[in-house]
């Protein structure tokens, strides 16, 4: 049993850096205001739980280490698990895998994020450093999701913002470490 499951529609796009820039200049966003986090994402050798559509990692913040395994369900939509985990159990995990079946078979991914409400949903913006790369995305989660899309869409329009659909981040960094 999880510690906590959560149902996570949210929509994504790719921006460049001067985007990225602009949008933390007009939202007023202060560099004390963003905050740093590691993701170690895991699976088998042969990949085994991607094949499946399932993604599984270790998120640290400062000292705190959370588990979240996330899968899809019936409306495509993101089915997030947690599990908490003490410092020690989450240093651990991330040296030596998970029980003997899975490994952290990817560099890790450091995201430095700043979010905050907006229209009724979480509006994130991150910059992503991976392998050699460094990306810049907005997200947008929400509870409605026709409602989201539409308010995510005028956020894009407003902000001359050509959508630019992102895979994951654990896609992407699988992706430059493969």
């Amino acid at each position: 049993m999880s510690d906590r499951t959560s149902l996570e529609i949210e929509f994504k796009c790719l921006i460049n850096k001067e985007q990225y820039e602009s949008l933390l200049k007009e939202f007023n966003i202060k560099p004390q205001d963003i905050k740093e986090q590691i993701n170690y994402y895991f699976d088998t050798k042969d990949l085994e739980l991607r094949k499946k559509h399932i993604m599984c990692r270790i998120r640290q913040k400062g000292e705190q280490y959370k588990i979240t395994v996330k899968t899809k369900n019936e409306n495509n939509d993101n089915v997030e698990n947690h599990y908490f985990l003490t410092t020690n159990e989450g240093k651990e995990m991330i040296k030596n895998g998970m029980d003997g079946k899975y490994a952290n078979t990817s560099s890790f991914l450091k995201t430095e994020r700043v979010s905050f409400p907006y229209e009724g949903g979480k509006l994130f913006f991150d910059k992503s450093t991976y392998g050699k790369i460094t990306d810049y995305e907005i997200e947008y989660e929400v509870i409605d999701k026709i409602k989201g899309e539409a308010i995510f869409n005028t956020f894009l329009d407003n902000h001359k913002i050509t959508h630019k659909e992102a895979i994951s981040k654990s896609q992407r960094c699988f992706k430059e470490a493969g």
